[in-house]
């Protein structure tokens, strides 16, 4: 079973992940990815605004090495997907400018498309102010994060995918996620 993680930054993502990973445990049998863009910019590559194709080939990259290498777990907890990538060109195209062509975004969807093999997606919108990171990561611009939020929760619509929308308090979610995994679970006789 795979599960991931998506919406825009500073939505509670990466702290919900370490509340999964404190309900289920370290099993051997279960998976996490977290941290993809965090590791692609300490690379040296520049993100958000000033993201080049190069950042994106090495997200993308990073992205599906960690979910091949996760493929024999029984269960798989990522934080983001390819889903969030292109929801960035989707709600940004202004933002990304002449840093990535109309050729690349469509190569980057049908990457999506093909790889798309999450059974769950749960999106977080946005419910609280940025919180900024200490390497400068997240970008301060409501705005810009809305439109990202708005891009990603196109795709799951567009496409029909298998999707909750967790809200509510750090309590409210965590419960809401075991509640729909159960439900996963139940309904493929885990």
């Amino acid at each position: 079973m795979k599960i991931a993680f998506t919406g825009a930054w500073s939505t509670g993502k990466t702290t919900m992940l370490d509340a999964m990973i404190d309900h289920y445990g370290k099993n051997p049998g279960f998976g996490y990815i977290s941290e993809v863009v965090r590791n692609v910019h300490r690379e040296g590559f520049p993100l958000g605004r000033d993201a080049t194709i190069d950042s994106y080939v090495k997200i993308m990259n990073y992205q599906l090495k960690a979910e091949r290498n996760m493929a024999d777990k029984s269960m798989l907890i990522s934080d983001r997907s390819l889903l969030d990538m292109n929801g960035y060109f989707r709600g940004c195209r202004i933002e990304t400018g002449e840093n990535i062509s109309d050729h690349f975004v469509e190569i980057c969807m049908r990457a999506f498309q093909i790889n798309n093999n999450y059974d769950l997606y749960a999106f977080f919108p946005i419910e609280f102010p940025i919180v900024p990171d200490d390497e400068g990561i997240r970008p301060l611009d409501e705005a810009y994060r809305q439109r990202v939020s708005d891009g990603i929760l196109s795709i799951l619509k567009e496409f029909k995918l298998n999707h909750i929308i967790v809200s509510g308090s750090r309590e409210a979610r965590r419960a809401q996620l075991i509640d729909a995994i159960s439900q996963l679970e139940k309904s493929r006789g885990v």
